[in-house]
């Protein structure tokens, strides 16, 4: 479609211009009837080089690679709607319809008896508003097909997103208000055995292809695209042209929509690294928790409980509510320990100018696998820092983390 327009739209200047030729045709008649002689004609040098430098056929180059790629931009935003339309129904067609209708039809009892891969009301935290997402795009494609049935050169498309700007924030505050809630019920899900089986069944009819918590994470990226594609848009957009000032309100009206859901979707991206550490972990006795997010990770050494001399070397993972060390192995994280940082003491330990590190005393020691907390005495775990560093940043991002753990413990 854009090379036929780009070629209607070059064809223009490559057409003459019947009121030029009649113009020269005139001018030639003029000249011949010029009552000074051929002698005095002579007197005066032809111009045949303006030493223009082909300035206007520059232009109109580059005014067609911008129109070719202004072209090429609309239709990624439509072929881009497209692909985002098909993941959102395959979200709704593959899952949330069967999920629904297994809860009608699975019979219930005792011993053994069939259950339901889960309830409606973990379908609905799994998958939030997911289907007023869709509807929203849905109706964005339809308008967008209308419009480039009708397209032209000259034709305009930032009414079009202007309007479905509008209409973005409200389902996507809620999408990203929920999302925390949404990773935390599909890891929880993923260790039941009935959803667990009917979500490998899935994965073996449709080869793989549809990964439940890939596309649960879609929507995280939607409106970066959106800003990332209207900015290239509107540097591809002539002043001259009609849509012109209407892209650039676009522009920045997404530029302050992206501002807005900034720190959202930065949280969005620390619930699943959150997620990524814990599914790599092999052994963990706890499970995700909806307000636990990344803080810090180091890799540093600690003596083997075997030997005194021995070492391991162990990667840390600082969270808002625990510390995580395990050890790295081919496929996964081997768990090691972690330790509860409510009402817990950090100090520094130093031996002389060679060892710098960090003792950490929890008064927790054990598992509430009910609640995920720890019970038990009092235990004590030493950070082996590398250098006075580190030892200073993972002091100051420890303590940050218990005074907010002990806030939250007194507000309540």
């Amino acid at each position: 479609m854009p090379n036929k327009l780009a070629e209607s739209y070059v064809s223009k200047f490559s057409m003459s211009d019947p009121s030029i030729i009649s113009s020269a045709s005139s001018s030639s008649q003029r000249y011949s009837d010029n009552p000074l002689g051929a002698n005095d004609i002579g007197q005066f040098d032809i111009i045949d080089d303006l030493d223009y430098d082909d300035v206007d056929d520059g232009l109109i180059v580059d005014q067609e690679l911008m129109f070719q790629q202004r072209e090429a931009i609309i239709f990624e935003l439509f072929e881009g709607e497209k692909r985002y339309l098909d993941t959102l129904s395959t979200i709704l067609n593959t899952y949330v319809l069967p999920l629904r209708k297994s809860l009608k039809t699975t019979s219930f009892g005792f011993l053994g008896l069939k259950k339901a891969p889960c309830t409606e009301k973990e379908i609905s935290w799994l998958f939030s508003n997911l289907d007023e997402i869709y509807q929203l795009h849905s109706d964005t494609l339809t308008v967008l097909s209308e419009r480039l049935k009708i397209w032209g050169p000259t034709q305009i498309i930032s009414d079009i997103v202007q309007t479905r700007l509008n209409k973005l924030k409200q389902p996507y505050h809620k999408y990203f208000d929920q999302y925390d809630m949404m990773v935390t019920t599909f890891e929880r899900l993923s260790r039941y055995a009935p959803f667990k089986k009917y979500i490998e069944s899935i994965d073996k009819s449709t080869n793989g292809t549809a990964n439940l918590l890939s596309l649960l994470q879609a929507p995280v990226k939607c409106i970066q695209y959106y800003m990332d594609l209207l900015k290239s848009l509107s540097e591809n957009t002539s002043s001259m042209h009609p849509d012109y000032i209407g892209i650039m309100q676009c522009k920045h009206r997404i530029i302050s929509i992206f501002a807005e859901f900034k720190s959202k979707i930065e949280d969005a991206q620390n619930v699943n690294k959150v997620y990524q550490i814990h599914s790599r972990l092999a052994g963990q006795p706890y499970g995700t928790r909806i307000d636990r997010r990344f803080i810090l990770q180091d890799n540093f050494s600690k003596k083997a409980k075997t030997s005194s001399t021995t070492v391991e070397d162990l990667t840390y993972f600082l969270f808002s509510d625990i510390l995580v060390f395990a050890k790295s192995k081919p496929n996964c994280l081997q768990y090691k320990g972690h330790v509860a940082l409510e009402r817990s003491k950090v100090r520094p330990i130093s031996v002389g100018n060679k060892e710098f590190s960090v003792e950490l005393m929890s008064p927790y020691q054990g598992v509430d696998s009910l609640n995920t907390t720890f019970m038990g005495s009092p235990s004590t775990h030493v950070i082996r820092t590398s250098t006075k560093a580190e030892q200073a940043k993972w002091i100051h991002c420890l303590e940050l983390v218990i005074s907010k753990l002990n806030q939250q413990k007194h507000s309540k």
